[in-house]
């Protein structure tokens, strides 16, 4: 019983040690998860469309069931699940991916996966928010399933020359991303949340040293959303000098 409550444990104290910021452990994980990321992006590339759509739905729907499996063990542990609701950036990434994988075509939407959601994805397995917690832990376990589901969806897709990014398209990105920080933003301020930890840095240690680096309270959500658009304007100059040399 201890063992499952264990396996299901999401909230830590100060005495919960975890598997480790950049330990042999979290490596290890991001070493076994980027080998199915790298085999999922080898497959789609080599697949013909039918088989891509396949692919696509199928990771459109393990987001969905995985995320709804999530809620209900929050729920039904009594966990605070108003506290975890599906309402971070990489939640909103997993719902531009079924809206893709039902509906495709939509190139701005594919432009925003890349240049947005991309950095926040492959953020979420440098600086997991579950280093407090045992490796064999669901929540563990869920935090690189679904975040290398992201990754590999989005680089698929433009590994096979299905995305197309424009500068300009990256400004309409972030001002869609930014209407989105200004919303949730509110939220929390509203119902005491942290949602797409704009508040707050919880303890992760990238946003900690943000924090750190701009101080509290709206300079740090200031300081997050330049750092942000620096991020993406990185990414954006990786990924178009691949798309140069692969297109």
């Amino acid at each position: 019983m201890n063992k499952m409550k264990n396996y299901l444990k999401l909230r830590t104290d100060s005495n919960d040690k975890g598997y480790g910021q950049f330990s042999g452990t979290h490596l290890l994980l991001v070493g076994i998860w980027t080998v199915f990321m790298a085999a999922y992006c080898i497959l789609y590339v080599r697949c013909g469309m039918k088989a891509r759509n396949d692919m696509r739905t199928a990771v459109a729907a393990a987001l969905l069931v995985s995320e709804v499996v999530k809620m209900g063990i929050i729920y039904f542990t009594h966990q605070g699940a108003s506290e975890y609701l599906p309402c971070e950036i990489c939640s909103f990434a997993a719902y531009s991916i079924v809206v893709d994988a039902f509906i495709p075509g939509n190139d701005f939407l594919r432009e925003l996966m890349v240049v947005m959601f991309l950095p926040a994805a492959i953020m979420a397995l440098i600086f997991p928010t579950t280093t407090r917690l045992p490796v064999l832990n669901f929540f563990t376990f869920h935090q690189y399933f679904y975040h290398a589901l992201i990754i590999a969806y989005i680089l698929g897709c433009f590994f096979a020359r299905e995305t197309s990014m424009t500068y300009p398209g990256l400004w309409k990105s972030i001002f869609a991303i930014l209407c989105l920080v200004c919303v949730m933003y509110t939220a929390d301020r509203i119902f005491n949340r942290n949602f797409m930890f704009l508040v707050y840095h919880e303890n992760n240690a990238m946003l900690k040293k943000i924090s750190d680096t701009c101080g509290g309270g709206f300079r740090y959500t200031l300081g997050l959303v330049c750092v942000a658009v620096i991020a993406v304007h990185i990414f954006y100059g990786v990924f178009k000098l691949l798309e140069i040399l692969i297109y």
